[in-house]
């Protein structure tokens, strides 16, 4: 019993670590989720060119990509980012 008890806060503050972790993620993905939208409408608006557009878009794709696969990897135990 003794045990188990002191499990339950090591368990608590690791959940309140890896929600932080999540909602500091979400927030990075909503930030360059909106980038990439961003980087559309400068093209559009000949601000940059086509080339410029699509290199920004694959790195900002990357990056979506990264955080997903640290989310994913997160949620299986396996740490990540």
């Amino acid at each position: 019993m003794v045990p188990r008890i002191n499990k339950d806060p090591l368990q608590k503050g690791q959940s309140i670590r890896l929600n932080e972790r999540i909602t500091a993620k979400e927030k990075e993905l909503s930030k360059i989720s909106r980038y990439r939208q961003g980087i559309y409408q400068d093209w559009k608006d000949g601000e940059i060119t086509h080339k410029d557009y699509r290199q920004m878009k694959e790195d900002y794709e990357r990056q979506i990509e990264a955080i997903n696969r640290g989310y994913r990897q997160s949620a299986r135990g396996k740490g990540g980012a």
